[in-house]
């Protein structure tokens, strides 16, 4: 994969800052070393986000996995390899952000000094605006305290600026999650003793929010006697932001043990969704909801709790849950239907309930063409959005397909290939669609769907680019997928 070098200084405390295989770049580090993608390594695409969500949620993004090397420049030689969970937003609202979770160091000397591997846990961002205007974030992850650095760079000159919003907290010592939910029944929801979170994603634009996603085993607890009445695995998404505000996001995956149930003190059944949202970093107040399947149905369920009293919003019509459903749609600039095939593997939750939530997963998928004959199958990415207001979203990331591949109509669509639908009801939505191509640009589209007709838009960014270069996580069944969460 060809590499584009930027040079900045990102000064000794901080040490430097990398580059995502998706936009790959190196950047210099204490003006002699360089962060770069290992040229033996590919990027393994695990995920796809669509439109942003509701902060401090975050989306837009595609994800992965890759080996990084520390580079010294004076030497040309690497002093250091790690991997790393990337996230890459291209060009959305006009800058291109590079995110980092580092996740396992496996050469060279772990500290912040130049030439240094960057400690498990640090985080590392860069957004470029374009001309001559970017900013790099790093929270570099140690034992006495995070090492955070804010650096702007201008066609003027670079500065850095303070930055106290330490979005590496808890990634290291693995206490992201390590706050239990507590419910209202006298229960809570904790992560199993000794055993960590398998962090398995991460998105966001630090230093404004960041997301991480993972997989938990949880147990409910009586908090009067402190003991264990049963045990779950959830996935699990951790947000915060700069104003300190803190969410997690539990959606049942697994029973283990206890007796399965919506009493208090039951194990949550399969399909239960939680999220507990700290404003403002308060961890007094905080707002409440969730969804338990019952045998006559969802019981959604939406409280504000605070030490005046609970309050209960009677939102009982909004389940976040609903975020599910993969739903089929037509591509108006060809008028070929895109149709969900099976059933969906869930891999990850994110969203901010009752504001909205999202699923990520992966999804088999069957192309027809007007007429509606079956042109072929591919296989994606999907993430489906729904929220408080009504409106909902669908994108995918194909992964594989069983057929002719390519940009013309009838062709099934290149791995690499985006698509994103916005349904924002009353018969108004977007549909974007970027087919990956390796003889030329990529084929870009989006428009816009109305009661009195559709419309053209000049999309400003290429979702897809890049991404044909990179392998794809593909499940081949459901047994593979549980073995690689847990």
């Amino acid at each position: 994969m060809a590499r584009r070098c930027i040079t900045h200084c990102l000064g000794a405390a901080a040490g430097g800052l990398l580059g995502v295989a998706l936009l790959p770049v190196a950047v210099a580090f204490a003006d002699s070393y360089e962060m770069i993608p290992d040229p033996s390594s590919t990027e393994e695409i695990t995920g796809f986000f669509g439109v942003p969500a509701t902060p401090p949620a975050v989306a837009g993004s595609i994800q992965g996995q890759q080996v990084f090397e520390v580079f010294d420049t004076t030497t040309d030689k690497t002093v250091g390899t790690f991997d790393a969970d990337e996230s890459t937003q291209p060009s959305l609202f006009g800058a291109a952000h590079e995110l980092l979770l580092v996740t396992n160091d496996l050469s060279g000397a772990v500290g912040t000094a130049g030439g240094d591997t960057p400690p498990v846990g640090s985080v590392i961002d860069i957004a470029n605006y374009g001309h001559g205007y970017e900013t790099i974030y790093s929270a570099l992850a140690l034992s006495t305290g995070d090492v955070i650095t804010f650096t702007l760079t201008t066609p003027s000159g670079t500065e850095s600026t303070p930055a106290h919003y330490d979005v590496a907290a808890g990634l290291a010592d693995n206490t992201l999650d390590d706050q239990p939910a507590v419910l209202t029944d006298g229960y809570e929801l904790a992560p199993a003793t000794g055993v960590t979170e398998n962090i398995t994603s991460v998105t966001g634009v630090p230093p404004a929010d960041i997301a991480v996603e993972g997989n938990q085993l949880f147990d409910v607890y009586n908090a009067a006697s402190d003991q264990a009445t049963g045990s779950f695995y959830g996935e699990v998404a951790n947000t915060s932001d700069v104003l300190r505000n803190y969410t997690e996001e539990i959606f049942v995956t697994q029973d283990v043990s206890g007796t399965v149930g919506a009493a208090a003190g039951d194990t949550p059944p399969v399909g239960s969704l939680y999220n507990v949202f700290y404003i403002f970093g308060d961890g007094s107040i905080y707002n409440l909801y969730s969804v338990t399947p019952t045998a006559s149905g969802n019981v959604v369920s939406d409280v504000i709790v605070s030490p005046y009293g609970d309050i209960t919003i009677p939102i009982s019509f909004y389940d976040a849950t609903g975020a599910m459903t993969v739903n089929s749609f037509t591509v108006p600039t060809d008028d070929e239907t895109i149709v969900p095939v099976g059933s969906e593997q869930i891999s990850g939750v994110n969203g901010v309930p009752p504001l909205d939530s999202s699923f990520q997963g992966y999804q088999e998928f069957e192309l027809d063409n007007a007429s509606g004959n079956t042109i072929g199958n591919f296989d994606a990415d999907v993430t489906t959005t729904n929220s408080f207001f009504g409106n909902s979203s669908e994108a995918l990331l194909v992964t594989a397909e069983s057929g002719t591949a390519g940009t013309a109509t009838g062709d099934l669509p290149p791995a690499g290939s985006v698509f994103d639908v916005n349904d924002n009801g009353f018969g108004y939505e977007t549909i974007y669609s970027d087919l990956a191509s390796t003889t030329g640009a990529n084929v870009i589209s989006e428009t816009f769907v109305t009661p009195f007709g559709d419309f053209a838009i000049n999309p400003t960014f290429d979702l897809a680019a890049n991404a044909a270069d990179s392998t794809f996580f593909v499940p081949t069944s459901l047994a593979e997928l549980v073995s690689s969460l847990f």
